[in-house]
């Protein structure tokens, strides 16, 4: 019964808790680097786990949830009338495709690496009482080194 027990606990943690760093990839399919003004990227965001997991986006200013880790590279984002905040849901084992602008302010051979803030929205959401603002939590997922050149 102890072993049941055990068993059982350990699924439900699996289900139901936090991102792990193995439940969320970043993966690079494709990238496009003849402007280095405008290389085109994109990326594929996998959920690993077995549960779907509830994430915060915005309609327009979604570059602001990317980074590089290299300061020439810098994330373009695109002009819109109306921003407004999501939140997305990634199945279980399932994917998404994101495309990507950067800009290299470099002309010399760089490696760097993609990462998206994922900041999981959860089913109840706590509120800070001294700043009345939701309690959310970012976890930074990076792609493997990319090489340019």
């Amino acid at each position: 019964m102890k072993k049941f027990s055990l068993i059982i606990c350990v699924l439900l943690s699996l289900c139901f808790g936090k991102i792990q760093s193995q439940d969320v990839k970043l993966e690079v399919e494709k990238i496009d680097t003849r402007n280095l003004e405008n290389i085109k990227v994109t990326l594929t965001l996998k959920n690993n786990s077995l549960r779907k997991i509830k994430y915060l986006y915005m309609s327009c200013s979604y570059d602001e949830f990317y980074l590089t880790d290299n300061a020439d590279l810098e994330i373009i984002g695109k002009v819109c009338d109306k921003n407004i905040p999501l939140t997305l849901d990634l199945e279980s084992k399932s994917s998404t495709r994101i495309r990507l602008n950067l800009k290299c302010n470099s002309r010399e051979k760089t490696n760097f690496k993609i990462g998206f803030k994922l900041t999981e929205v959860p089913e109840i959401i706590e509120i800070d009482s001294a700043t009345k603002s939701a309690k959310l939590k970012s976890k930074n997922i990076w792609t493997e080194n990319i090489a340019l050149y």
